[in-house]
């Protein structure tokens, strides 16, 4: 098993229980409830962009991004720290660049990212925990001096899902106590694993706060706003592992479109 830290850093990948044939199943006074497989994911697609994931022996991986234009780029993550991670490019000739995202942990909550612009401005995502909701807030440090930028209200259900959000914007960047609601809505879920939870490349890639669906341990299958509802729909293998969906594309960071997206996985515990 790969710490948890890291699993829950860059990716909470957990597998569902496998399936069992009933034509098989005795009743003998055991346990028979079948044990629930712990998987890491290999690739994450859709279209022309494709996302690889391969592990070293310490539970880190390099992440490989194809792009339909043949552009490639390897990232590594490093800990630097116990309660720290970079990511960052790897150059053809294995040099490395300066991080462009860092993460801080208290346990296994993330409770600090920075966007880095390109080495000394930032775009800093601050994490605050209650028992019903997380709130995240979006600064903006210019290489000078620190801007409050928005935040969001994150409220959580009793399965570890996002049920509803509301984003708001700080009307004065200097007056922390004036802001306006920006965005509102709410959410149902399916009950297998979201492969998307827990991963910060290209999530915090945008100048904004993450969307809920990348925080909740399932996956969304509507989203409604202003009465309106969008629809999502997944396939999954035996194991209940989500295997395709029909989702808002990965990497958008404004209006986006829905697009057919694919899963795989590997070293699964069987």
């Amino acid at each position: 098993m790969k710490s948890s830290l890291l699993k829950i850093l860059i990716i909470f990948f957990f597998c569902f229980s496998c399936s069992q044939d009933s034509s098989t199943y005795e009743d003998n006074g055991e346990d028979n409830t079948p044990q629930a497989q712990d998987c890491d994911v290999s690739e994450i697609r859709y279209e022309a962009l494709k996302f690889e994931y391969k592990y070293n022996e310490d539970g880190l991986f390099l992440m490989n991004e194809f792009i339909a234009n043949n552009f490639k780029a390897s990232y590594y993550v490093n800990r630097t720290i116990s309660d720290s991670l970079n990511l960052g490019i790897i150059r053809e000739d294995l040099s490395k660049d300066p991080p462009f995202i860092t993460a801080k942990f208290n346990g296994t909550k993330v409770v600090q990212i920075k966007r880095f612009y390109p080495s000394t401005n930032a775009n800093i995502f601050d994490f605050d925990y209650d028992n019903e909701k997380v709130r995240i807030t979006q600064k903006y440090f210019n290489g000078n001096s620190i801007q409050s930028i928005a935040f969001g209200d994150y409220f959580l259900d009793q399965d570890g899902n996002i049920s509803a959000v509301k984003k708001y914007k700080f009307d004065d960047i200097n007056d922390p106590s004036s802001f306006k609601l920006t965005e509102e809505k709410s959410f149902t879920y399916d009950d297998a694993k979201n492969p998307w939870k827990g991963i910060l490349f290209p999530i915090y890639l945008c100048q904004s706060l993450p969307k809920a669906k990348y925080l909740s341990n399932n996956n969304a299958t509507s989203e409604i706003k202003n009465s309106e509802t969008t629809e999502f729909l997944f396939e999954y293998d035996e194991n209940n592992h989500v295997i395709k969906g029909f989702v808002e594309e990965i990497n958008a960071c404004s209006s986006p479109k829905i697009v057919e997206e694919f899963y795989s996985y590997s070293d699964c515990n069987n």
